[in-house]
């Protein structure tokens, strides 16, 4: 989404701007504000203006995000969009209008932030945030050890664990944020896309298998292979040699692990291959412990996401994090692009 310029929701200009304090306190009700998720003028230029397309992102309905459009337009007597078959296109005075509001809004949610439930929010509360095994290796404590630089007094967790684990702990509360490798399936939870990451096949640098320069996928019915797995068979490697499987390879699956810790210990014995994000395994293959086995034709890559409650408002804390999030996302994709071109 670029840099996050904090612009909120139409619905919450309008609430504010409209009705005087009435409107404020109507716009700082949690009811009102979490509907409506936070975006960036980038945001929603991107999707080209296109109001069906942002208001299923938002979690709201069409006709409603179009009603609000209309009232804020009608209430300061301005034409804010031009309308056509694909969209909306914003106006000179559409521009104008929401680079002066936005400093407004965003105080508005720094109020929301602070005084919420009636009191004033405990801005030292800790921060706590998980994900699967592959974000939890390096991307999380290295933005963790960011944000703990910033704010030395915070309290910090991070939990890593299955997909299912994470999204249940961020559905009832226990964690604010998690980066994960699957989408959520419920629907109080909000994901966005995050970065990709690779998975590597490795092995023992004293097992013989570390001294084959290559392998095939049809060596793979010979060799023990030690994978990931979780209670709804969803781990990256798992599904990636199912995949295998349906082509008509054979495989053999010797050892299923529910840790990555778990896998590195089988591998270590030379009881087999095995398959982890590399970021997972990186230090130890630095290091002269394991050795990356090169299988030709095969692939593993998966998406992660980031994943919050799209009903309960995040701490200060998550904000800014998921800000870190959200920046270190920005520079691995114009790092992408730059190896591109």
């Amino acid at each position: 989404m670029g840099r996050e310029n904090r612009l909120y929701s139409i619905s919450l200009g309008v609430a504010s701007l409209q009705g005087g304090l009435v409107g404020v306190a109507t716009a700082l009700s949690p009811a009102t504000c979490r509907p409506f998720q936070v975006f960036s003028p980038s945001f929603f230029i991107g999707l080209g203006l296109n109001v069906t397309k942002a208001a299923n992102i938002l979690h709201v309905s069409q006709p409603s995000l179009s009603k609000h459009l209309k009232a804020l337009e009608a209430n300061f007597k301005l034409r804010l969009f031009t309308r056509h078959a694909k969209g909306i296109k914003l106006t000179d005075e559409g521009y104008e209008f929401f680079r002066d509001i936005e400093p407004i809004l965003a105080q508005l949610e720094k109020i929301n932030q602070r005084y919420r439930n009636g009191s004033a929010e405990k801005i030292n509360g800790p921060l706590r945030v998980g994900g699967t095994y592959g974000p939890a290796s390096r991307i999380l404590p290295s933005l963790l050890t960011v944000f703990k630089k910033n704010h030395p007094k915070v309290d910090v967790s991070l939990r890593a664990n299955s997909n299912s684990v994470i999204h249940n702990l961020i559905l009832n509360g226990t964690l604010e944020l998690g980066v994960c490798s699957r989408t959520p399936r419920f629907p109080e939870l909000f994901s966005e896309p995050y970065v990709s990451l690779k998975m590597v096949a490795f092995a023992a640098t004293n097992d013989p298998l570390a001294k084959r320069k290559e392998l095939s996928l049809f060596d793979l019915k010979d060799i023990p292979l030690i994978i990931r797995t979780d209670r709804g068979n969803q781990s990256t490697s798992y599904l990636t040699l199912s995949a295998l499987r349906r082509q008509g390879y054979e495989l053999n699956i010797a050892m299923r692990c529910e840790s990555a810790e778990a896998i590195k210990r089988a591998v270590s014995q030379r009881l087999g291959i095995g398959f982890l994000y590399y970021d997972a395994v990186r230090d130890s293959i630095e290091q002269g412990s394991f050795k990356r086995v090169n299988i030709r034709g095969l692939q593993m890559e998966s998406q992660t996401h980031i994943i919050y409650h799209n009903q309960r408002p995040l701490s200060p804390h998550a904000e800014e994090f998921l800000k870190l999030l959200r920046d270190f996302r920005d520079q691995e994709n114009t790092k992408s692009v730059r190896a591109i071109a």
